[in-house]
């Protein structure tokens, strides 16, 4: 029976250099169970990617992109995976990165990233690149990158942008595969010099069914190691495409370049690299020099024929497609959005979101679910706010007789100056003074709450164990405690409450036992009868337990 290429069996199950060792599975849940997040902005998904988050450490993390990120929402620095067993995945339409890339390093393996658009990262930010591997801090291993699409901008100077995806160092058993990379000057660079041989020399990387488009160079670049190439599609390259240095070997088979430059070569180090081409496809390609069969000095270059310098073949099985087939087949499915109906993925947003939510794999069908936020997007809120227009500092939430729900969350307001959003820099949520409507109360635990005139409502179900934790800072600049963030329940009765340190981020938890009947827990700041000071809230998590 013919191998069915079209099949979500296919596309769901890695092939080459990554399932060798242990394989890759990402976050998915292989018996222990997993955790499941879905973020919007690059702070949550560099606070959810964090080693120590120890709400998501201990268990594999499937994370969905919900939105756009970008460098600003990501407070000015690139997204940092540090830790193993980790998917990152974008929803439909939604998952994309804009000038900002991912730096996997320190030693994480079993990585999976799907379903992205990741495009325009400028040289100066980070890596420089949209996905870089970097193993000088540890050996990075098992990475799976699949199904995305990259480009940069080739209207501009060719240094600006740098890689698409690259990796130096103690990079092991990657595959990459169904991916578009187009409209780059440098695309895939392996290996950051000639002179890092023992660093180098055990990388294994494979690319199959990847369409590369109206690019340059270095597709990839392979420096030291060990590569396999199989029905990839070149289309319209004007430099060069496999560039095999420094004693790399490469097996490269049933792949079509049409209108290529220098297909196969080795050039620009002191030493060849080799490769074992054969079954490939050559229409319209030009040569740089005359092919020299077992070229042993730089510049080399393969010719059209099948050109074989090594012996290598990969350690592992593989289904490739004959070449004829091999175009259409990939300008049909490489790309993200191709096999949304292969990767289970949940609904995106129907608008762009500050949120950041989560479940676990354990958790009843249609329950409410692990929620975060963060970086209080006023584009997401704005329905609420009193100025339309976004930028505004201080923008009031509009006062209201009954809480208004945006984005999860519920927010009551019936007092001016009360609870405000802070823009600009800050992104924040504001209780300008009390919270309660009747001067300053002193809150006692279990007893009837005030009259309240301002909280914000974190949705909990009733009888789930679930903590919430706040993250906030004083706006006094007196030097004690002033003041107390104070949980009510839906029940109207005073749950907890903590001090409201002054000037310092404060992390503050609250947790509800299994059995409780609430299905709110509202949060708001009391002066507790002093006469200064508000509170500013910079996070919000929901964690059921």
């Amino acid at each position: 029976m013919a191998f069915d290429f079209t099949s979500c069996d296919n596309f769901n199950t890695a092939q080459g250099f990554a399932a060798t060792g242990s394989g890759v599975t990402g976050g998915a849940d292989t018996g222990l169970g997993n955790n499941i997040v879905t973020v919007t902005n690059g702070v949550q998904l560099n606070n959810v990617l964090l080693a120590t988050n120890t709400t998501y450490k201990d268990k594999p993390l499937i994370v969905y992109i919900d939105g756009k990120i970008t460098w600003e929402n990501s407070n000015n620095a690139e997204i940092r995976l540090r830790r193993s067993n980790v998917s990152i995945i974008g929803l439909e339409n939604s998952g994309e990165f804009h000038g900002v890339g991912i730096r996997i390093s320190h030693g994480a393996s079993n990585i999976l990233i799907r379903n992205l658009l990741m495009h325009e990262v400028p040289q100066s930010r980070g890596a420089g690149d949209h996905i870089n591997l970097d193993g000088q801090d540890g050996a990075v291993s098992n990475i799976w990158i699949d199904h995305n699409e990259f480009y940069n901008d080739l209207t501009v100077d060719k240094d600006f942008y740098d890689e698409l995806v690259s990796g130096r160092s103690r990079v092991h058993n990657v595959t990459i595969s169904y991916n578009i990379l187009r409209d780059s000057q440098k695309t895939s660079l392996w290996g950051s010099s000639d002179t890092a041989v023992e660093e180098d020399v055990g990388r294994t990387i494979s690319y199959h069914h990847n369409y590369w488009k109206n690019v340059v160079s270095r597709l990839p670049l392979f420096r030291f190691g060990e590569g396999h190439l199989w029905n990839n599609y070149y289309s319209s390259v004007t430099g060069s495409a496999i560039n095999s240095r420094m004693g790399a070997k490469i097996r490269i088979d049933n792949n079509v370049f049409e209108n290529v430059k220098n297909p196969i070569l080795s050039v620009d180090s002191d030493m060849v690299g080799y490769w074992n081409a054969t079954g490939n496809s050559f229409t319209g390609v030009t040569w740089g020099s005359t092919p020299v069969a077992n070229c042993t000095t730089p510049p080399c270059y393969a010719g059209t024929s099948d050109s074989v310098t090594t012996d290598f073949t990969p350690p592992y099985s593989y289904n490739a497609m004959p070449t004829a087939d091999v175009k259409t087949h990939v300008m049909t499915y490489a790309g993200r959005n191709k096999i949304n109906n292969c990767l289970n993925l949940p609904e995106a947003s129907s608008s762009s979101s500050s949120s950041e939510s989560s479940s676990s794999s354990s958790a009843a069908s249609g329950a409410d679910v692990n929620t975060a936020w963060a970086s209080f997007d006023p584009n997401t809120y704005v329905s609420i706010l009193s100025n339309p227009d976004v930028a505004t500092t201080n923008n009031a939430v509009i006062q209201s007789s009954t809480a208004r729900s945006v984005n999860g969350l519920n927010f009551f307001h019936n007092a001016t100056g009360s609870l405000r959003h802070r823009g600009g820099s800050n992104l924040e949520w504001n209780f300008n003074g009390t919270g309660f409507a009747s001067g300053d109360p002193v809150a006692t635990v279990g007893a009837a709450a005030e009259e309240m005139r301002a909280y914000i409502g974190v949705p909990v179900d009733a009888g789930r164990a679930v903590t919430i934790t706040v993250v906030h800072r004083n706006s006094t600049s007196a030097g004690t405690a002033l003041g107390s963030i104070v949980f009510v329940g839906s029940d109207e009765n005073v749950l907890a409450k903590y001090d409201a340190k002054v000037g310092t981020a404060t992390t503050t938890t609250f947790s509800l036992p299994a059995g409780h009947t609430q299905t709110e827990v509202k949060f708001l700041f009391s002066r507790e009868g002093g006469g200064a000071g508000g509170m500013h809230v910079t996070s919000i998590d929901k964690a059921y337990n």
